[in-house]
């Protein structure tokens, strides 16, 4: 096994490309429905008549099929897999090709997603600019997307105001318009792409505010009493200042006001009605303080999101994906009927550790049935030239081992939250890179989205070489434990080397980490294992690769081939599958649900030990500010408890999280006054 791990790793990594050998792979959809024909087609450089063609399908380390063809002098081929009946389940295609005395002389992998509904594994892109485009730009741009699995397009900025999205009526819709920046949006091209995106299988959402409107919406029929103001008076009116070259600046709408609240939800489905888009991706501003309507009634915007994005729901509007700005509202978005979570990432958030914490938090947020993306702009301060391709790949890293997914990419990749802006531009090799990573995220999405669990496993290097399991720190190997069913999984983030923490990386100062091979590891279960793996997106093209191991007692050993940027250890075990009770994640730590609970003002948490450990316990509210720590010293093994008095706090939802420099868990609790 050693042997052929070699040669395919020297086959794969070599700067020598063969003279006959696999270009690229690309499916005919981004997301394929049970018993679908997966159709893929493979490119070849040079005459590959008389050589053969395998093609194995991986889930995980079983091989579902495998198919074989004799190849003709053609420059591609197309292969015709049957998707399995299973559901949301994710496949690695291996493709080698042979010369005639049957070696290998060129492989490549492509990911395969059989999933239903694309909120269970969402992968978004965006598309940004709506001139008079021809279909060949249009298809290149979807086909490109295609390539990368994106199951979703947020169309944003395709709409004429605001308040009222769609120029003209549903029967007669205008064929060009001018944007909020003065672009001119052509009908067709909007509806071009609309219809490329599905028939792709990929949904494609209208991009809006839930409460903006244009200076001039008075005489669209939309009164100055339904904006909402700054002050208690309401006489200074809430606008989120735009350039002066732009067609207005917005005007912040009332979402309390349930005639503001119906018009807009009216005209939104005018517009996907016209264009045949799926649904709304609704956009907010975040935390804007105080505001308040014309009756002079302070609006607390977060508490409107639910009953809003319900009476949107109820209207038939289509599927919903509500942005919560760096967490304003989310807890409340996740109680609504959106499809997944999505977060705009700002500061103080720019930590890798941030990343994984609000991926987690969301987890928590949807009760594990809601996974999350994250718009987060790498390279943000960079003025122009190419994204730093390690910045990339360590975001990415960090975000897919933690189980999210990153809006990134569009006809361009994103570094601002404006999308037309295109001031970086992404290398060939980071573009290579990338299909890699998100082969990889669709490959192994059932153990990296599908219900993960966190847990307090560690897996320790018997070498200096530091591992730390939470949080990411630099100048070590992040190690962090998830577990899924019967299978131990460790991300190995190699943070070895890392200049910055920072994910953002305004000065593009990361840098490609040092490779580390045959790293020994070691690490203690309770059941006994059956098979160790590993794969990885730098390597192999994310083949699944068994290693040898030994287990004496509870401690297994074995080697990590490979590590550059992120490698995946998995730890099969004869364990049944079973999920773990609310109250225990880890074997060593126990948070349990505050009593009373609702209450006021006193309630007690309780918690377990079983080793030694820094614990803390903090309190945040709603939107992620700490309200107060409750604990933050070195506990010995045992029980203990805490009171935490809310008589300072109004009603509502908060949350208490318990962690260890090894666990973390998060519980919601309720005051109500």
């Amino acid at each position: 096994m050693k042997q052929k791990y070699i040669i395919l790793f020297l086959l794969l990594t070599s700067n020598l490309i063969p003279a006959q050998s696999i270009s690229e792979l690309n499916n005919d959809k981004a997301r394929y429905n049970p018993g679908d024909d997966v159709i893929t087609t493979v490119e070849f450089d040079g005459n590959v008549s008389g050589y053969t063609l395998t093609a194995k399908f991986h889930f995980f380390l079983s091989i579902k099929d495998t198919l074989n063809y004799e190849l003709i002098n053609s420059d591609n081929l197309n292969i015709n897999w049957k998707a399995p009946q299973a559901d949301y389940r994710g496949y690695l295609m291996e493709v080698q090709l042979r010369n005639p005395d049957d070696s290998v002389v060129s492989a490549k992998s492509i990911g395969i997603d059989v999933s239903s509904d694309w909120a269970k594994f969402p992968r978004y892109g965006f598309l940004s600019s709506y001139g008079n485009l021809n279909p060949t730009s249009m298809e290149y741009f979807v086909n490109n997307l295609k390539r990368f699995h994106i199951n979703g397009i947020q169309f944003y900025d395709y709409h004429w105001k605001h308040h009222l999205p769609l120029k003209g009526t549903v029967e007669n819709p205008s064929a060009t318009w001018n944007d909020l920046a003065n672009r001119t949006i052509y009908f067709n091209t909007v509806k071009g792409y609309i219809d490329l995106a599905h028939s792709f299988n990929m949904k494609a959402m209208a991009y809006n505010l839930l409460f903006g409107s244009f200076d001039d919406a008075p005489s669209d029929g939309v009164p100055t009493d339904w904006r909402l103001f700054n002050d208690a008076a309401a006489s200074i009116p809430a606008i989120h200042d735009l350039p002066d070259n732009w067609v207005s600046d917005i005007f912040l709408m009332d979402i309390s006001n349930s005639l503001w609240n119906a018009h807009i939800i009216h005209e939104m489905k005018n517009s996907i009605s016209a264009l045949g888009f799926d649904g709304w991706h609704v956009d907010q501003l975040g935390d804007l303080g105080s505001k308040y309507n014309s009756e002079n009634r302070r609006i607390i915007l977060r508490d409107y999101y639910r009953p809003f994005l319900e009476a949107a729901k109820d209207s038939s509007i289509g599927n919903l994906v509500m942005n919560a700005v760096n967490q304003y509202g989310q807890s409340q978005i996740a109680d609504s009927p959106v499809d997944f979570l999505y977060t705009e990432v700002w500061s103080p958030n720019h930590g890798y550790r941030d990343l994984a914490t609000i991926i987690l938090t969301n987890n928590f947020y949807g009760d594990n049935k809601l996974n999350t993306v994250l718009a987060a702009y790498v390279n943000y301060g960079k003025s122009s030239g190419t994204f730093n391709t390690p910045s990339v790949l360590f975001a990415d890293a960090v975000i897919f081992a933690s189980g999210g997914a990153h809006l990134e990419l569009g006809e361009h990749m994103l570094s601002h939250e404006y999308f037309p802006s295109s001031k970086l531009a992404m290398s060939k090799t980071l573009q290579s890179a990338l299909i890699n990573y998100y082969d990889f995220s669709v490959a192994y999405q059932n153990l990296l989205r599908d219900n993960v669990e966190t847990n307090d496993y560690t897996l320790e290097s018997d070498t200096t070489i530091l591992f730390t399991d939470w949080p990411p720190a630099q100048g070590q190997v992040w190690a962090f434990p998830r577990k899924k069913d019967n299978r131990y999984i460790f991300h190995l983030i190699n943070f070895v080397d890392a200049p910055t923490m920072d994910w953002v990386d305004d000065n593009a100062a990361q840098i490609t980490p040092s490779l580390i091979q045959n790293i020994p590891v070691h690490t203690e279960i309770d059941e006994q294992a059956t098979k160790v793996w590993i794969a990885s997106p730098d390597f192999l093209e994310a083949v699944p690769v068994e290693v040898p191991f030994e287990q004496n007692g509870k401690t297994v050993s074995f080697s990590v081939p490979d590590l550059k940027y992120w490698t995946m250890v998995v730890i099969e075990t004869d364990a049944p599958n079973s999920a773990e009770s609310d109250e225990e994640i880890g074997n060593n730590f126990k948070l349990y649900q505050n009593y009373p609970n609702p209450f006021n003002p006193n309630t007690t948490i309780r918690y377990s030990l079983k080793e030694s450990s820094n614990v803390k316990i903090k309190v945040f509210d709603s939107i992620g500010t700490l309200v107060d720590t409750l604990v933050d010293d070195v506990k010995a093994p045992g029980e203990y408890s805490v009171k935490f008095n809310a008589s300072a706090l109004a009603s509502g939802v908060y949350f208490y999280q318990f962690y260890t420099a090894s666990f973390i868990q998060i519980k919601k609790m309720m005051v109500l006054k």
